[in-house]
């Protein structure tokens, strides 16, 4: 990955739609590769509906892998496909 490609990116201050779909990706790639690693989770399955009050930040109304009516979005695609390939636990 070149790193002027995610600099330019960066300096959006916002990554587009495909963007945290490649980050994810690689993360799951190299939490694959960490023996001591037994589980991982997501934070957020979908975004947050506009003016609806959470607990959350608001830097986090986005961080769903999916939108607010439920539309798979790039990160939810890749999610899903990592946890149907998943490696299962050992004895499990």
């Amino acid at each position: 990955m070149a790193w002027g490609k995610w600099s330019r990116r960066l300096r959006r201050r916002h990554l587009d739609r495909a963007g945290p779909g490649e980050l994810l990706a690689r993360a799951y790639q190299d939490l694959e590769q960490l023996s001591f690693v037994k589980a991982a989770f997501y934070f957020n399955l979908r975004d947050y509906l506009p003016g609806l009050a959470n607990p959350d930040p608001s830097c986090f109304a986005h961080y769903g892998l999916e939108t607010t009516y439920f539309k798979r979005k790039p990160a939810g695609v890749v999610f899903a496909s990592a946890a149907a390939a998943a490696r299962a636990p050992a004895g499990g």
